[in-house]
């Protein structure tokens, strides 16, 4: 039987930097999870809000205890006698459910949904908090809805780039670059909208014309498949019949399963990547936004109606007036001013901005980004060769491990021959050396800056989307030692703790919009 759930706040005392053992957490249920990571995280929050990093820090301890023969398990909750302590055990059931990584990168999907809803239930439950009802003083309160939104931002499911519809697709000297290798902005957006609780079902535009852009896109892009398909097949230089029919069957099939998932697209089952994607469009038909300082370059800004009556009498038009927004919103989503039009359509006000030293951290990015994955892939590099080295015997399963091992090795080394590559043709000359690179912007000035800037945002439930140099991220956590984002690119993204070093080599925090209701 079900029994009332036992949980107490204890009053801060003076000194809890004592550090957890890593036994004891390991040993922790779900629930008193919790309260190990809010001893660590909340202890710099609290450190950011007094406004001095040096202070001791108080803390709280929650008791998950329940009466002997009772059962708390993941997403069950009970009524207790305080708002505060049900919102702590609501964010307790919310961390203890696991979604399940179902997508390629570790995406989840089952349970998303209602994560979303229930994060937004949780954050209108803070919102509500109020001071004088709860005997606490506005700064005590302050503090105590910066630990709720910190672990909320730890239950926002991750999104995966690479795993978006190819509609915001965009050709570079000839050659067409797909939706997933450059929509890392409208991601990261979606990762901040459901942080606040916001879901595609909170769309305030025509949904009907959002329909028919959706239609127009779909036409488009399995016309854009057959003739790939063509063309690829026309390039087969095989002169082997057999291996030349095994190819272009190969082709074809790869190329039938695309459009059959083309086919498949649906608003109503659209991740939120995929319908913001529709969504810049949409704002890109009808609103009025200038994309170039000369103003030459701007949005179509046409009614809504108009746009809709032009599908009925006049398709052909239609069409043409779509992928003319189409090219316009494959461009925009490169500009961060632009992104408060798409939030606004969810009822979420926006702001872009920029660090006073934004220069300064974007032309150490333009620098060090690339100089920094070379570094991690050569540290992987000699991490495989260690596991080669160790191989022993020469059976069948010691020369397949062998070549597997020296297959990754190889995919490693031609990795970062490409950024090598890329570093010779695009990356500044700004840096002569590293050591020059170290003394252009110290690494603590660089710290001090970032947390003055966005630890604020975070403490006061707001959702921060940031920009790095070529690249946008999700932002979950600043600590002290650094921060921790959902890397929308990277397989292995999924609440990725980032060093301050590479931080600042890699260009982080030089711009960022921030999104809230």
């Amino acid at each position: 039987m079900l029994r009332r759930q036992r949980l107490s706040i204890h009053k801060p005392f003076v000194d809890t930097s004592t550090p957890i053992a890593p036994q004891a957490e390991k040993n922790a249920s779900p629930h008193h999870i919790l309260n190990l990571q809010q001893t660590r995280g909340n202890a710099y929050v609290r450190r950011m809000l007094d406004g001095t990093l040096q202070r001791q820090v108080p803390t709280k301890t929650i008791d998950f205890s329940v009466e002997e023969g009772s059962v708390i398990t993941a997403g069950e909750t009970v009524e207790t006698d305080s708002p505060l302590e049900d919102i702590e055990q609501k964010i307790a059931a919310l961390r203890a459910k696991k979604l399940k990584g179902e997508m390629p990168g570790g995406e989840e999907v089952s349970g998303r949904e209602e994560r979303v809803a229930e994060i937004r239930e949780i954050r209108e439950e803070i919102a509500s908090l109020d001071a004088k009802t709860l005997g606490m003083t506005p700064e005590a309160l302050k503090l105590k809805k910066a630990e709720f939104y910190a672990e909320l931002n730890r239950s926002v499911p991750f999104y995966m780039q690479t795993n978006n519809a190819d509609i915001l697709y965009a050709y570079t000297r000839g050659k067409r670059n797909v939706a997933g290798q450059r929509t890392c902005n409208v991601t990261s957006l979606s990762s901040a909208l459901e942080g606040l609780g916001v879901s595609s079902a909170d769309f305030t535009g025509d949904k009907q014309l959002l329909s028919l852009i959706l239609d127009e896109q779909q036409a488009a892009m399995t016309g854009i498949s057959e003739k790939e398909e063509a063309k690829e097949i026309e390039n087969i230089k095989d002169k082997d019949e057999k291996k030349k029919e095994k190819k272009q069957a190969d082709i074809r099939a790869r190329h039938e399963r695309k459009r059959e998932d083309i086919e498949s697209w649906n608003l109503d089952s659209f991740r939120l990547p995929d319908f913001m994607q529709l969504v810049v469009i949409y704002v890109m038909l009808t609103q009025e936004i200038f994309l170039s300082g000369d103003k030459k370059v701007k949005a179509l800004n046409i009614p809504v109606n108009d746009l809709k009556k032009m599908a009925v009498d006049n398709p052909a038009q239609f069409k043409e007036t779509v992928q003319q927004a189409q090219q316009l919103a494959r461009n925009a989503i490169l500009k961060p001013a632009t992104f408060s039009r798409y939030a606004g359509l969810f009822g979420i006000k926006n702001e872009n901005k920029s660090l006073p030293d934004w220069k300064k951290i974007h032309k150490m990015g333009g620098w060090g980004r690339m100089r920094w994955d070379i570094r991690e892939l050569e540290t992987q590099i000699e991490a495989e060769q260690k596991k080669l080295d160790a191989i022993k015997g020469d059976d069948k399963n010691a020369q397949r491990a062998r070549k597997t091992a020296q297959q990754k090795i190889n995919s490693l080394k031609a990795r970062i021959k490409r950024k090598e590559a890329w570093i010779d043709k695009k990356s500044s000359s700004d840096f002569t050396s590293l050591d020059e690179f170290e003394d252009y912007f110290p690494l603590d000035d660089y710290k001090a800056l970032i947390e003055k800037t966005y630890l604020p945002l975070l403490n006061s439930g707001k959702q921060v989307e940031i920009s790095m140099y070529n690249h946008f991220v999700y932002l979950i956590a600043i600590e002290d030692d650094g921060v921790t984002v959902h890397e929308v690119g990277e397989g292995d993204g999924k609440q990725k703790k980032i060093s301050w070093e590479k931080a600042r080599a890699a260009g982080y925090f030089y711009s960022y919009n921030v999104f809230y209701k």
